[in-house]
């Protein structure tokens, strides 16, 4: 497909299909995938049928080169064989059973019985502000499947029991819609297809080639066909949800997360983050602080339902936005009053508190390790700025430190103040691309659009910044302008996380044509390896050499051959082991003389003599 408006208008034509004749789009959509599996099956014949042929002629021949062709014919049928087994886990989270929860067992059962939904295998909590119905085939579907309902705390701190009761209708509706089985089948058809091409792409053979060439064909077709499939099923969901419980809770509900999703994402988790800074531990009972929040009405609450009001449906989200949601339902948009008992309350009891501890507990010990680091950085950075501010009370600042302190003060005293030191050091430090992307960032919170300019100075002065602001200027059009205006800005994305993956992968693997240089090591690079091995008892010698880089050439990447001492094994470990002790800048890889295989030549008169060797 030759353009993204090409392929918005098969979506177009496909939805119109869907509504007018559905019967005739599942067939097309059930024929596309069976032809993808018909491509793998044929292409895995023909591999191993390849493979079979060049190995009888190369016993009966002798020939070392048809042994090759015949290996490369099997490593192909692997990687299609292993794509075309996909396994679905069960849904991650804490079971429950009847006991913990009778009340809320007893309102699944009756919402379940009521959609025609087949009986669960089990019901799971998570932390997430989310709910879904989660299938798991047994033996590729041939058996049946088991359903799995996934409830998150947070949703049912934020919603009263009728709302709630809306979302499970809606999840059983995917249940008793029998959209589980076929969209089941949908995603194996299209994982498998990504699975083998991820595989080829990193298998390098040449066997790959075509079928990559033909996945590039294929993939937006069928993508086209199975997104107008998974918004149909959402669109008969809400109807689910309609049916038992009625419109208006169920358009409440859909108000109400989306409000929930916003306060979580900009007020509650940069709350926490800020503690960071602040508090040397993480707070004890976080998702208890979490249900408080989300309870609470906001004073944002109308100014955010109307931007969400103004989101537009884009390819991306298979769910339709909110406003198509009501209308679907037939409600009005309004804002629903905050629940004078939550569902969590009213259904969970003293359960409710069971889990809130729990997932505190398990969140705490997670994050522990990065708390107490930022809590170190944050101290380090007030101790800087306090150094700054004491010398300027002796001394003009000097170069590059206006930009410097402006940067230390939004990011530990965030608010008007730093706005303004930020202004004036962009003008002061021209070149800081820090203190042009804390501008911009700090503009564009404040609708004001010039923060684009900031953000577009600090990518040309540092790439690095490319990401994170290109999704801040993507996230500001979006919300403020509309999605015309940030489809440009989309697409820089796309192109950025393309050369991203082609980077990876380039320094993920040794390929045909890879270059190698001098490793351009110091001396006191060198005694950092050598202190940093001398423990691996295993390591005989170890010889260095830079690859040259298509994919940003300024962050070298290094080829390390590791020859293990007599006696001593290698393994993946060994080999992870030792790349973990390496005090090298940038990336590397490390190898053995298998893993070189027809690149030791080049790499060896670039290396030159072993960076280390035990005596």
């Amino acid at each position: 497909m030759h353009s993204a408006q090409a392929y918005q208008d098969l979506v177009s034509r496909l939805t119109t299909l869907a509504a007018t004749n559905p019967r005739r789009y599942k067939l097309q959509l059930a024929l596309l995938a069976i032809a993808g599996f018909a491509v793998l099956g044929g292409a895995l014949a023909l591999a191993l049928s390849l493979a079979a042929g060049t190995i009888a002629l190369m016993i009966a021949g002798k020939s070392i080169l048809l042994l090759k062709i015949g290996l490369l014919a099997l490593v192909f049928a692997w990687v299609l064989l292993k794509s075309m087994w996909i396994r679905l886990e069960e849904p991650a989270g804490e079971r429950i059973e009847f006991t913990d929860a009778p009340a809320l067992s007893a309102e699944i059962e009756r919402l379940r019985l009521a959609a025609g939904a087949p009986p669960l295998e089990a019901v799971v909590f998570t932390p997430e502000l989310n709910a879904a119905a989660a299938s798991v085939p047994r033996l590729l579907g041939l058996l049946g499947s088991r359903h799995f309902l996934v409830i998150g705390l947070p949703l049912m701190q934020r919603l009263d029991r009728d709302q709630f009761a809306a979302v499970l209708a809606h999840e059983f509706g995917h249940f008793g819609g029998g959209h589980s089985h076929f969209a089941g089948w949908i995603y194996r058809v299209r994982a498998s297809w990504y699975r083998v091409c991820e595989g080829l792409q990193q298998s390098s053979s040449w066997f790959a080639g075509p079928m990559i060439r033909f996945f590039n064909w294929y993939a937006p077709y069928f993508n086209a066909y199975s997104f107008v499939l998974a918004r149909q099923n959402e669109y008969e969901a809400d109807a689910t949800a309609a049916r038992i419980v009625g419109a208006g809770p169920a358009a409440q509900a859909l108000v109400s997360i989306e409000l929930a999703s916003m306060r979580l994402d900009r007020d509650f988790w940069p709350s926490v983050d800020r503690a960071t800074r602040a508090e040397p531990e993480p707070p004890m009972a976080l998702y208890s602080n979490l249900g408080q929040t989300l309870r609470m009405p906001g004073a944002d609450d109308q100014t955010r339902l109307a931007e969400a009001l103004r989101r537009e449906s884009d390819l991306d989200d298979t769910h339709p936005v909110l406003t198509q949601r009501l209308a679907a339902l037939g409600q009005p948009a309004a804002l629903p009053a905050p629940p004078v008992l939550s569902a969590a309350d009213e259904l969970l009891g003293d359960f409710h508190a069971v889990m809130s501890d729990r997932f505190s507990q398990e969140w705490r010990a997670r994050v522990s390790p990065e708390w107490e680091q930022l809590f170190r950085v944050a101290g380090q950075k007030r101790e800087r700025l306090q150094a700054l501010e004491d010398a300027w009370t002796t001394r003009a600042p000097g170069p590059g430190e206006t930009a410097e302190h402006a940067c230390l003060v939004a990011d530990l005293r965030p608010g008007e103040e730093a706005k303004h030191l930020l202004a004036r050091a962009v003008e002061v430090d021209a070149d800081h691309a820090e203190a042009h992307y804390r501008h911009g960032c700090l503009l564009l919170d404040g609708a004001d659009g010039s923060g684009e300019a900031a953000l577009e100075r600090a990518i040309v002065l540092d790439p690095d910044f490319s990401e994170a602001a290109l999704q801040r200027m993507h996230q500001w059009r979006w919300t403020s302008i509309g999605r015309d205006a940030a489809a440009p800005i989309a697409e820089r994305l796309r192109a950025l996380f393309e050369a991203q993956r082609e980077g990876e992968r380039e320094r993920s693997v040794l390929a045909a044509g890879d270059t190698f240089l001098a490793h351009g090591l110091d001396d006191r690079k060198v005694a950092d390896i050598h202190r940093a091995v001398a423990d691996l008892r295993g390591v005989g010698s170890l010889w260095f050499a830079r690859k040259q880089m298509q994919h940003r050439p300024g962050v070298p990447h290094f080829i390390v051959l590791v020859k293990w001492r007599a006696f001593s094994r290698s393994n993946d470990y060994a080999l992870r082991q030792l790349a973990d002790r390496l005090p090298l800048d940038g990336s590397w890889l490390v190898v053995t003389d298998e893993g070189l295989a027809s690149h030791a030549k080049a790499f060896r008169a670039a290396a030159g003599a072993p960076v280390y060797k035990r005596s």
